[in-house]
């Protein structure tokens, strides 16, 4: 098996402000083991940089680093979706999730399935852009 290339816009070292009348949603997972937990964070800037807005999420469960990003990105997609921007690029520092969502191979695993909860928001939402960065 193997995975969707990566693009001339993957792998950015520093943020950069999105293009015009865009925004740029920033997504990252944690896992807090100490609290037996894991959390998202998003953050949404806009073309002059500045913060429009930001959400984050605890769930309670041990699970893989893997399937904390892919829920992050899952989190992100759904708050896109609930909102009226256009024009998004969605950044993960999670190389694995982004391949995955650029492939058109199923896994079966609990990462592939929120992997395929993930590609319908991809359908309804043509303007978002998924890229990896570093």
């Amino acid at each position: 098996m193997s995975f969707s290339s990566l693009t001339e816009f993957d792998g950015a070292e520093l943020w950069t402000v999105p293009p015009p009348n865009s925004i740029n949603i920033n997504v990252d997972g944690a896992i807090f083991e100490e609290v037996n937990g894991f959390g998202f964070g998003l953050v949404a800037r806009g073309e002059n940089g500045l913060f429009i807005e930001g959400r984050a999420g605890f769930f309670g469960g041990t699970v893989a680093v893997e399937v904390v990003e892919d829920v992050s990105i899952r989190e992100a997609l759904s708050w896109i979706k609930q909102s009226s921007w256009q024009q998004v690029y969605l950044m993960s520092d999670c190389l694995v999730a982004v391949q995955a969502l650029r492939s058109s191979f199923s896994m079966i695993s609990l990462i592939g399935d929120i992997i395929k909860d993930c590609k319908p928001f991809l359908i309804d939402l043509p303007f978002v852009k998924v890229y990896f960065v570093k």
